[in-house]
């Protein structure tokens, strides 16, 4: 992922590498950690990295699902999925699915070839496919909404990802708890040369990391143990959000 990073300057105090001196403190800790004290003895400053980590459940998610048909023609198979296609659709407005939550993610129609032992073309046979990627904001329905998209013709179900509609203020929290602990490893250094934490010079962040977590369809799926009301097994796991700060702290 690319990352961005951002700056803050603090009551105007420019922080120089060419200024700051030669005592150097490595932890082990999530991040690089420095002390430096300039070597005329005046106060120097505290450099330290800390990461802050949130797990949250996600409240969206984005299904990809569609049909294929393979016919001995390519106006057939297409002709085939369209019908597959019209009635999966009906399934997804039925279920308060917008149009706009509803994207084509894929769609292919190519040719099939069926060789004999002596490597000739013995039948040429179209395969047409269209998959759809949904966003579904129903946690607790989706393995219905992913039944009836069966029922109804879609018979290729690929994979489900879990996100957060507004990821914001769980990055937030994130980066407070990032910053709480920059304070406590900063008391730690400037304690082991003598000094005390004193006041923020410069804070700087870095894009935060997001992981979605993914349900894999592809080898099949999981139904309930009740045939009763056998359902596909929804786990959609956590969102896990985090976030790395950079903060300059002065030595007093």
């Amino acid at each position: 992922m690319i990352q961005k990073k951002k700056g803050l300057q603090i009551g105007g105090f420019i922080v120089g590498a060419a200024a700051l001196a030669l005592v150097v403190f490595s932890f082990s800790s999530d991040q690089a950690t420095t002390a430096e004290e300039l070597s005329n003895g005046q106060t120097g400053t505290i450099v330290v990295n800390s990461v802050g980590e949130v797990k949250v459940e996600p409240d969206m998610a984005y299904v990809h699902l569609g049909a294929q048909a393979l016919a001995d023609s390519a106006e057939k198979a297409q002709k085939q999925v369209g019908e597959r296609m019209t009635a999966v659709r009906n399934v997804l407005s039925e279920h308060g699915i917008q149009e706009e939550d509803i994207q084509t993610a894929r769609f292919n129609v190519y040719p099939e070839h069926q060789y004999s032992p002596n490597g000739e073309t013995t039948n040429e046979r179209y395969r047409a496919q269209h998959i759809l990627r949904i966003e579904y904001r129903e946690i607790a329905t989706l393995g219905e909404l992913i039944d009836a998209a069966a029922a109804a013709g879609a018979n290729q179900i690929e994979h489900t990802q879990f996100a957060l509609e507004n990821p914001e203020a769980a990055e937030h929290e994130a980066m407070k708890q990032a910053i709480e602990k920059t304070r406590a490893k900063a008391d730690v250094m400037a304690e082991s040369v003598g000094k005390a934490r004193g006041e923020v010079l410069q804070i700087s962040d870095r894009a935060a990391q997001v992981h979605f977590p993914t349900q894999d369809f592809s080898g099949g799926r999981e139904e309930s143990a009740d045939s009763s009301s056998a359902s596909t097994i929804i786990e959609a796991g956590e969102v896990q959000i985090t976030q790395s700060v950079d903060v300059v702290y002065r030595l007093q």
